[in-house]
């Protein structure tokens, strides 16, 4: 039974989102599609100005992997194959694995949107400390736009 995760992604959605886009760049470059970390871990890189980890951090962080996984992209005839236009639909995230015993947690990212980070060249690369502080959800927006 799902709860919670029939929404759309929240901002802090998008903060766990990124956090861990950017730890799968440091560690593999963006060559595989899965990280191993923990909750503890990334509830002390997201959370801004917490010094107590606790249990609510947690679900909250489980939620939002719970929403990533739910979520779809669909690209409609706008990638070109060489002569060929294509429509993409795919999950960001696939799947999510927590080891109770270990705390480890285990996330598969789709391939396909791994691909597609890995192959674009229209990016941009957020300072990550940065957003994380934003807590208005037009001035995070204006950050993702107006940064160079």
């Amino acid at each position: 039974i799902k709860t919670g995760s029939d929404r759309l992604p929240t901002r802090f959605d998008k903060i766990v989102l990124y956090y861990l886009l950017q730890e799968l760049y440091k560690t593999t470059k963006f060559n595989s599609t899965k990280i191993s970390t923990t909750r503890y871990k990334i509830a002390t890189n997201i959370f801004y100005n917490t010094k107590n980890v606790g249990q609510d951090h947690y679900d909250r962080i489980w939620l939002a992997l719970q929403r990533w996984v739910d979520i779809s992209i669909e690209f409609k005839g706008i990638f070109y194959e060489g002569d060929n236009y294509t429509s993409r639909l795919f999950h960001i995230i696939d799947s999510v694995k927590l080891d109770h015993k270990t705390r480890e947690l285990y996330i598969r990212f789709n391939d396909d949107y791994i691909k597609q980070l890995r192959e674009t060249e229209f990016y941009k690369y957020i300072n990550f400390n940065e957003y994380k502080k934003l807590t208005k959800p037009i001035s995070v927006r204006l950050y993702e736009i107006l940064i160079n």
